[in-house]
């Protein structure tokens, strides 16, 4: 004895699935983002800069210097990305050193870093964290589109509610 049934669709059949597929769809659309953001999917958010991206950031603001915005405008941007200690260094120490030469030849230079390893963890205990980080970068002569390679080394110490920041660049003569 054989069997033989037939599944017969009817063409309403099919668009009433088809909308409540649509209507599934649509709805996963919608709450796929909501439950992400559910506390159990939550991943703690880092406060600040990385201190890769503190030495990046740090040396990049650094040396783009522009002689026709002034020594404030440079000053106004690395003391942003500076610590307390590294802005009072800057003002009191870089700047007078580089400043006069800057303004006298006009230099207008942006610069990117294009390599970073850090160099040596500095962390004492009872202190906040430090590294210095060693950086290679090109710098661009905004008037004549020149560049030039340089390798620098740079501190930056990590804050308690900003992240890592930095500290200062290395003098030439000192070690890494």
């Amino acid at each position: 004895m054989k069997f033989n049934k037939d599944i017969v669709i009817t063409p309403r059949q099919i668009v009433i699935g088809l909308l409540v597929f649509l209507g599934l769809a649509l709805t996963g659309f919608s709450l796929v983002p909501k439950i992400a953001q559910l506390p159990i999917f939550a991943r703690p958010t880092p406060v600040g800069m990385t201190a890769e991206v503190a030495a990046r950031t740090g040396t990049e603001v650094f040396f783009s210097v522009d002689a026709k915005l002034g020594q404030d405008a440079w000053l106004s941007k690395v003391c942003e990305i500076s610590t307390p200690n590294g802005c009072q260094i800057t003002k009191k120490v870089f700047a007078p050193m580089m400043w006069p030469l800057i303004e006298q030849k006009g230099l207008r230079l942006s610069c990117k870093v294009t390599s970073a390893a850090m160099a040596k963890d500095l962390s004492k205990k009872d202190a906040p964290a430090s590294q210095s980080w060693k950086l290679t970068s090109t710098c661009t002569n905004l008037d004549t589109g020149e560049t030039s390679d340089g390798n620098t080394t740079v501190f930056v110490s990590e804050t308690a509610d900003m992240g890592w920041k930095l500290e200062r660049v290395a003098f030439d003569q000192e070690p890494g």
